[in-house]
C-alpha cells in the first residue's frame, strides 16, 4: 500500500478492515447449544494428566488418524520454519527494498483471498483425504518456485502460490481432525 499511497493511506485501510472484519463476525450466527450447560473445570494437573490420558488412550486406538496428525505437525512446523527465512531470502538473495517485500506479502495476502474463495466454491465437492495429499504435495512445490527464482516476478508468483496451497490445505486439515 505504501507503493500506491502513503502509510496514513496503509493505516486508515487496515483500520477500516478490522472494522468490517468485527462486523462481519458479530453478525455470525450464535453456534452454542441451547438449553445445554457447560461445566468449565479449573486448569490444574489433575486435569492436565486427565487430558494426556484421554489422548494417549484415543491415539492408541486410532493409530491412522495419530500418524496424519503427526504427519501433518511436522510438515507445519517446517512450513513456520520456512516463514521466518523468506524475508531474509527476498531482501539478501532476490535484493527486494523492504517496500518491495511488502508487496510481496500482499501478493501473499491475495493468495489467502483466492484460496479462502476456492474452498467456499469447491468445500462440498472435494474429498479430504485427496486435497490433504495434493496440499502436502503442492505446498512445496510453491516453496521451490519461490527459492530458485531469481526475479520478483517468479517469487510473487511462488509467494502467491504457496498460499493458495496453504488456506486450502489447512482448512482440509482442520475438518479433516474437526470430524
Amino acid at each position: 500500500m505504501f507503493i500506491i499511497g502513503s502509510p496514513y493511506l496503509a493505516i486508515e485501510l487496515n483500520a477500516l478492515a478490522l472494522c468490517v472484519s468485527a462486523v462481519i463476525i458479530f453478525l455470525l450466527p450464535n453456534l452454542e447449544l441451547r438449553g445445554e450447560t457447560v461445566i468449565a473445570e479449573k486448569v490444574s494437573i489433575k486435569v492436565i494428566r486427565k487430558d494426556w490420558r484421554e489422548i494417549l488412550s484415543f491415539s492408541k486406538s486410532n493409530m491412522h488418524i495419530t500418524f496424519v496428525y503427526v504427519l501433518f505437525s511436522g510438515i507445519t512446523v517446517f512450513m513456520t520454519a520456512l516463514d521466518s527465512l523468506e524475508a531474509a531470502f527476498a531482501t539478501k538473495v532476490l535484493s527486494l527494498s523492504e517496500s518491495a517485500y511488502g508487496f510481496l506479502v500482499s501478493i501473499a495476502g491475495i493468495g489467502i483471498i483466492t484460496g479462502s474463495l476456492i474452498n467456499a466454491l469447491f468445500a462440498s465437492r472435494w474429498r479430504t483425504n485427496i486435497l490433504l495429499g495434493f496440499g502436502a504435495i503442492f505446498t512445496p512445490i510453491g516453496y521451490l518456485i519461490f527459492a530458485y527464482s531469481q526475479e520478483f516476478i517468479w517469487a510473487s508468483i511462488g509467494f502467491f502460490y504457496i498460499n493458495i496451497c496453504l488456506i486450502v490445505w489447512k482448512y482440509w486439515l482442520f475438518n479433516f481432525f474437526s470430524k
